[in-house]
Order: structure tokens, then C-alpha cells, then sequence
């Protein structure tokens, strides 16, 4: 796989903190993620794992799949900023 994401040690704590809080154990209660931990997450989840502002294209990629590979994490990102340009409150529950 192209261009595997760095992990961090303050980038595994935000994840972390955050998949802990929202995991359905309600056992744990685990404490709120700050907004440190948050913007940590979002930043690495956009720019880090799917690769947001780096060109997808691979000259030597005879088969086309690391550019598939690199397009599709793209999207992801794309979809999280579709998604944040929504008001919740023009959508229907």
C-alpha cells in the first residue's frame, strides 16, 4: 500500500481517547476526548490516513491499483468535508 500513514504517540492518544469514549460499554465511561484530542484526530484522519493535498497519481503504477489505492482514500476525505458543509439542521432525522 502507497505512502503508509505515520503514527504519532499524541496521534494513537486523541484516536484512542476518542474510540474509547464512543465504544458502547457502558461499564468503562471513559472521560470526554478534548479538542486538542479531537482536532489531533481529524487533522492525521484527513491529511495523514487519506492522504489529503498529495497527488494520487503514480507514473510507474502499470496496473492503475496505487492509484485506485490513493483515489479512495481521497474520497474519504472529500466525504468529511461534504459532510461538514451540511447545517444539521437542513437534514430530516
Amino acid at each position: 500500500m502507497p505512502m503508509e500513514p505515520k503514527f504519532r504517540k499524541d496521534v494513537v492518544r486523541a484516536l484512542r481517547a476518542i474510540f474509547d469514549y464512543a465504544a458502547d460499554n457502558p461499564e468503562a465511561q471513559p472521560p470526554a476526548p478534548s479538542a486538542r484530542d479531537c482536532k489531533i484526530a481529524l487533522d492525521w484522519i484527513i491529511k495523514e490516513a487519506c492522504l489529503w493535498g498529495d497527488a494520487p497519481f503514480f507514473p510507474d503504477d502499470q496496473s492503475g491499483r496505487t492509484d485506485a489505492a490513493m483515489l479512495g482514500r481521497r474520497y474519504v476525505a472529500k466525504q468529511i468535508f461534504l459532510a461538514l458543509d451540511i447545517r444539521p439542521d437542513a437534514l430530516k432525522d
